[in-house]
């Protein structure tokens, strides 16, 4: 699995990582997120928006969710 997001080796479940992408859809529930031209479905219950417009959106997720999303 390749790395797309630069953290430290010995992460924990309770590290935050960084994601920044396109709005593709958003439900009540969940987000559908578009991040490297990957689509990827995250639950809205589980990440906190830092930052939104009409279009992209830049959140924080936790790491163990990155890593089961694919995206480390």
């Amino acid at each position: 699995m390749s790395k797309r997001f630069q953290i430290e080796e010995d992460y924990d479940d309770y590290d935050s990582i960084d994601v920044e992408g396109e709005i593709v859809v958003k439900t009540k529930k969940a987000v559908l997120l578009k991040v490297k031209e990957e689509e990827i479905w995250l639950p809205l219950s589980q990440i906190k928006i830092t930052k939104k417009s009409k279009t992209h959106m830049k959140l924080e997720m936790p790491a163990w969710l990155a890593e089961e999303k694919g995206l480390l």
